[in-house]
């Protein structure tokens, strides 16, 4: 009996430090109903409000306007921050503060996550492409927008490498080292051998290869045609002759 009593005054207890919380959140969510036509919570307890077909950003509490209400659409996005979009183009604001981290110049923003090393941001603007990132709560771009066509090539999952094109020509890039825009086709021949990859480059209608260390052209694009089989050996065929070689770690060996 003891014990019950016990219980029910527990009970009573919980209810009456509780109670006045619930009812508090329910004035607060009333008092911002009554403001906004829109209210959604972000991973960060943030607020996103709208009124009049217009979103801005607000505190926990509700109190605090962290971001005006200026933009077209507000939501979260693949890099626990948030994409905005204002007149048409997009950028990039902060989940916590509501800054701007990235402004809205942008026509797309293509996200792309694989480790938390490595984030980059395929950006469009003004119909061109470039490639940038944000680095602790900080914007950086790495390749201006002034590319017809940017595509990831998957090789090394710690550095991205992108066939870039610009006037009908095409290049490599990564983070580290950029090709001259000097090739008519580039295409990827193997994933990763020993930590590298090999891509088969055309140059004025002749072929070669390029490795992704330093992207060396270890074969010179002097070939009319070049295969490579799963062991990683190479036959050119040139003037009509064969030549055979072995890669290895970014060398090459004669057969």
């Amino acid at each position: 009996m003891k014990k019950h009593i016990l219980s029910k005054g527990i009970f009573l207890l919980f209810l009456s430090l509780f109670m006045p919380l619930s009812l508090l959140a329910q004035k607060y969510n009333n008092k911002l109903d009554s403001i906004y036509t829109s209210v959604q919570m972000t991973p960060a307890a943030t607020l996103i409000v709208g009124k009049d077909k217009k979103y801005g950003l607000m505190d926990e509490t509700g109190n605090l306007l962290l971001a005006p209400l200026i933009y077209d659409d507000i939501k979260p996005n693949e890099l626990n921050l948030l994409t905005a979009i204002q007149n048409g183009k997009i950028g990039i604001l902060s989940v916590q503060t509501g800054r701007v981290i990235q402004p809205c110049v942008y026509d797309s923003l293509c996200f792309q996550v694989e480790t938390l090393e490595v984030t980059d941001i395929l950006a469009k603007k003004n119909g061109k492409w470039g490639i940038t990132t944000v680095d602790y709560q900080h914007f950086k771009e790495l390749l201006p927008c002034e590319y017809d066509n940017l595509t990831y090539l998957e090789t090394d999952r710690y550095i991205h490498t992108y066939r870039i094109k610009k006037n009908n020509k095409y290049g490599l890039y990564n983070e580290y080292n950029q090709t001259p825009l000097v090739y008519d086709s580039i295409v990827l021949m193997n994933s990763i051998e020993y930590g590298i990859s090999y891509f088969k480059v055309t140059r004025n209608g002749k072929e070669g290869i390029v490795s992704s260390t330093e992207f060396e052209e270890i074969i010179l694009c002097v070939f009319d045609k070049l295969t490579m089989d799963k062991n990683m050996i190479v036959k050119g065929l040139r003037n009509g002759k064969e030549i055979s070689f072995r890669l290895m770690m970014g060398e090459i060996y004669l057969l």
